[in-house]
C-alpha cells in the first residue's frame, strides 16, 4: 500500500495526502462517493481531454456517471466493458488489486 501511496503522492494527488494507509486502502478498495472522485481525477490526471467525456456541458458538477468511468477504464486495458462492479469497488479483492496497481 505504501507503494501505491507514494505513486499517488508523486502525482499529486490532493486525496492521499496527510492521510495513513488504513484510509487509502478504504478510499480505494471499497465502494462509494470517494472511491469515484479518485478515479475521475486519476483519469482527468492522465488525460484533461477526457474531461469532455466526464463532464459534459450540461452535467452537474459532481455528478459523475460511473458508466463513463468504466468506458475509460476499459479502454485504458484496465478492466473489461462490462466490469462495473470493479469500476464501482465491489470486485473481487484480487481484481481491485491488479486494476489498481495496473
Amino acid at each position: 500500500m505504501s507503494n501505491l501511496k507514494a505513486r499517488l503522492q508523486a502525482l499529486g494527488c490532493p486525496y492521499v495526502q496527510d492521510v495513513d494507509e488504513s484510509w487509502i486502502r478504504d478510499l480505494l478498495f471499497k465502494p462509494g462517493e470517494s472511491r469515484t472522485r479518485m478515479l475521475h481525477w486519476l483519469f482527468l490526471r492522465f488525460d484533461e481531454r477526457l474531461k469532455d467525456i466526464l463532464d459534459p456541458p450540461g452535467m452537474r458538477r459532481g455528478d459523475i456517471p460511473t458508466k463513463r468511468l468504466l468506458a475509460i477504464a476499459s479502454s485504458f486495458g484496465l478492466c473489461d466493458e462490462n466490469d462495473i462492479d470493479l469500476v464501482l469497488g465491489k470486485g473481487l479483492p484480487a481484481r481491485e488489486q491488479m486494476f489498481w496497481n495496473d
